[in-house]
């Protein structure tokens, strides 16, 4: 009766280590994926100001660099943010991911406008376009702080949730 009780014993104490390392490995795993994510954006982000500049450098200076630069930041661009929310959500951070699919999806609108107008030498359809993506671009560029804020505190959240839960069972392993 003596060996049972030492059974059962080792395998609570053997099933509370496993569920506290499992706990620890997810919640190290979300932490890696919310560093992930906002790495993800920032790079985002990095690759919208290339377009931008390369959008301007075109319509300044109509240079062979500028337009395959704009090109080749364009194609960055669009890969990135296929993976954001297409439609509105009452999620937050979902519906933020939407806000910045639609600037983004405006600011190249706007600033492919304005590299057509500077190649048919339409003065009047460049300044209209560039001010135009330049609207676009500055609210992106906000639109994406935020989201990167969000995310950030969302991840932060599921971090403390996590580390409540390993605590917990830690407490209830001693026990």
């Amino acid at each position: 009766r003596v060996m049972v009780c030492i059974g059962i014993a080792i395998l609570m104490l053997a099933g509370s280590l496993f569920t506290t390392m499992r706990l620890s490995y997810y919640s190290m795993q979300n932490l890696g994926d919310s560093y992930k994510s906002n790495s993800e954006l920032t790079h985002f982000s990095q690759s919208v100001t290339i377009v931008e500049k390369a959008m301007e450098d075109y319509v300044s200076y109509r240079s062979f660099e500028s337009i395959d630069a704009y090109y080749n930041a364009r194609a960055k661009v669009e890969d990135y943010y296929a993976s954001f929310q297409e439609f509105p959500s009452k999620n937050e951070v979902a519906h933020k991911e939407y806000i910045v699919h639609q600037l983004t999806e405006a600011f190249l609108y706007y600033s492919s406008l304005a590299i057509s107008a500077r190649r048919a030498n339409n003065e009047s359809e460049i300044q209209l376009n560039y001010k135009y993506a330049m609207d676009s671009y500055n609210y992106l560029i906000s639109q994406v702080l935020e989201l990167n804020n969000l995310r950030l505190q969302q991840n932060a959240d599921r971090y403390d949730t996590n580390q409540s839960r390993i605590l917990i069972s830690t407490t209830l392993s001693i026990i």
